[in-house]
């Protein structure tokens, strides 16, 4: 089985005249965000579906990086997170030690709204989240010594209404993984485990220690968190605050999950890639790709994944078939 992917359009001044930039993309709607990283500044975009720059934001300064930020949208804004790039992006040579840099821009228009730098010691934005009432949730981790903060803020003026710095637990919190923002609710995945925040002042409300708790890529879909941990697949409720199932992969390490309507799709770290029932969590079909894989992504039809050989593969969604062969052929310029 084979799909042939052309490319209907390009992007111009993306990845910049350094061997080491980078370019990463977030869908938006019926649009699409992309931010550039070089040795000069870095900057967001929104581009249209048909490739028509609709916007672009204020420049990033050097400092900080848009490579491995976080991002939340709403109808009104788009809040990224930038990490300071003085800690494990490209190090350039005048790189300082500032904390991670909250950029709010109109989304309509690109107008930077505001921005909020963080205390030097939380370089690193974790994620980043809009709730219903008007609070911007932001999860970081702190340079050196262990540590963690979380932070609430203003979505219409950038000022902050509270932070977090520890959670009232005997063991150390001392990375946060992932979080998602649902209602008034700030959920923090960590090894730990699970912490529900009220997003109006940061009081905890709900914890849940077990190994059955979804760490990395969290997806949130009508009140329940989909995401892996370092050996599994979970679903975890957020109504009852308890684990709903758990499923066994191969590999270990960082995974990638997406969430359809009555599946869920994951990859691990020995180039497997899984279906397994939404509701129950038993497995729907695996199979195996060449090439480390790197994302994956939903269609309607396919679960597309994109390996470290640089190509883009295709499964159909219902019975995995074609996920061994190779569906898009980098296009020629």
């Amino acid at each position: 089985v084979s799909v042939r992917l052309d490319r209907t359009w390009r992007l111009s001044d993306l990845s910049g005249s350094s061997p080491s930039s980078n370019a990463v993309a977030w869908p938006y709607g019926n649009s699409v965000l992309v931010g550039r990283t070089q040795r000069d500044s870095d900057f967001l975009r929104r581009v249209s579906a048909d490739g028509t720059e609709v916007w672009r934001g204020a420049d990033v300064p050097q400092s900080h990086t848009v490579y491995r930020s976080s991002i939340a949208t709403s109808d009104e804004h788009v809040v990224v997170g930038f990490p300071g790039e003085g800690n494990g992006t490209l190090q350039p040579d005048n790189a300082t030690d500032e904390g991670a840099l909250i950029h709010c821009y109109d989304s309509d228009s690109g107008e930077l709204r505001w921005q909020t730098m963080m205390d030097p010691e939380t370089y690193f934005v974790s994620s980043v989240g809009i709730d219903e009432g008007g609070v911007v949730t932001v999860a970081t981790d702190a340079r050196g010594a262990a540590g963690i903060d979380l932070y609430g803020l203003d979505a219409a003026s950038g000022e902050q209404r509270w932070r977090r710095s520890e959670l009232p637990v005997d063991d150390t919190v001392d990375r946060t993984t992932d979080s998602v923002t649902d209602g008034p609710r700030f959920v923090i995945a960590s090894f730990w485990g699970l912490f529900a925040l009220d997003t109006s002042s940061g009081a905890v409300t709900d914890g849940y220690r077990s190994p059955d708790t979804p760490y990395f890529d969290l997806s949130l879909d009508d009140g329940d968190i989909y995401g892996t941990d370092t050996a599994t697949a979970v679903r975890f409720d957020l109504d009852s605050f308890s684990g709903q199932w758990e499923t066994e992969l191969v590999g270990s390490g960082e995974r990638n999950c997406e969430v359809g309507n009555d599946a869920v799709f994951v990859n691990d770290r020995d180039s497997y890639v899984y279906s397994f029932e939404r509701e129950t969590g038993s497995q729907r079909w695996r199979q195996r790709v060449d090439g480390g894989v790197v994302d994956i992504a939903l269609t309607d039809a396919h679960l597309w994944v994109g390996d470290t050989t640089g190509d883009v593969r295709g499964s159909a969604r219902e019975s995995g078939e074609g996920a061994g062969t190779q569906m898009n052929v980098r296009p020629q310029v």
